[in-house]
């Protein structure tokens, strides 16, 4: 029951949940009641059937279910392969958090000029630039809107492998034995079906290490989803993100974000109104 809450207000939402449990079972007794009652002209048909008792009171109606597959067990696997030399780069690895999972084959191959007009990131080549440059230095990229990459530093091939979706796994937060199903972030161009492109969400840390959830957004940043790629000739997944500020609620603002815990965000900019973004590594997220 603590999984279907928003760890706010225990009790409360424990008797919500109770009471709506309550109701699907007697809605599930009901329709099996009425379903007995309208099926005794097919009792000669089904005499030699024998029910099932467990199943008979079950809780919620019957659901085939597919099988969670655990990419941390398999991005560890890959990891510690005998191989000698497994292929690179690996398109399933895993950090204390987070699973990621990729497709072995590219969605696009293009320039990084094409990549930049196709997905509307005029600032996509110096960002990139500014991510290569703080990996040499040694210091841990943040996205702060300020383009401060050395001049003369040359990218070791101008060509990118993009994907348009990633699949992302979690442990469960009360019991991290259990892994989560996988979900899909979507980092799609325009498209027939998606004519303003598609993007998702999500929470990434701007260090190597992560303690999420457990100090909520302290020391994260929420981003939005915008290019999953690799520059050929490196083995890092990378993404590009535009954030957002996290804020206040506004004055006279009628919801109960604050009392649900929720967050209010408002999208970074620069003073010229471009949305401030940057790269950062995709293990991150």
């Amino acid at each position: 029951m603590a999984c279907a809450g928003n760890n706010q207000n225990y009790y409360a939402q424990i008797a919500c949940h109770l009471d709506c449990s309550e109701r699907c079972f007697n809605f599930d007794l009901a329709t099996q009641i009425s379903h007995a009652n309208n099926s005794d002209s097919d009792d000669n048909d089904n005499q030699d059937h024998e029910l099932d008792k467990e199943g008979s009171h079950s809780l919620l109606s019957y659901s085939p279910t597919c099988k969670v597959i655990d990419y941390f067990k398999v991005a560890h696997a890959i990891a510690h392969s005998p191989l000698p030399d497994p292929p690179k780069p690996l398109c399933m690895f895993a950090s204390g958090t987070t699973a990621v999972h990729l497709a072995t084959k590219p969605a696009l191959w293009m320039t990084i000029d094409e990549a930049a007009m196709l997905y509307k990131l005029p600032d996509l080549h110096p960002v990139i630039l500014d991510y290569l440059n703080h990996c040499v230095r040694g210091i841990d990229h943040d996205i702060t809107g300020q383009r401060c990459g050395v001049p003369g530093r040359s990218l070791p091939s101008n060509r990118l492998q993009i994907w348009a979706k990633v699949h992302v796994q979690v442990c469960n937060y009360h019991n991290p034995r259990n892994v989560k199903p996988a979900q899909t972030m979507n980092a799609a161009p325009p498209s027939k079906e998606h004519p303003h492109r598609l993007y998702n969400s999500t929470v990434f840390s701007p260090a190597a290490d992560s303690d999420w959830p457990d100090q909520g957004l302290n020391g994260h940043m929420v981003v939005q989803l915008r290019l999953v790629f690799r520059i050929l000739g490196l083995e890092e997944f990378l993404a590009y993100v535009q954030h957002f500020h996290i804020t206040s609620s506004p004055a006279g603002h009628t919801t109960d974000a604050a009392a649900a815990g929720l967050h209010v965000l408002k999208r970074a900019m620069r003073s010229n109104g471009e949305h401030i973004g940057g790269v950062i590594p995709l293990s991150h997220i």
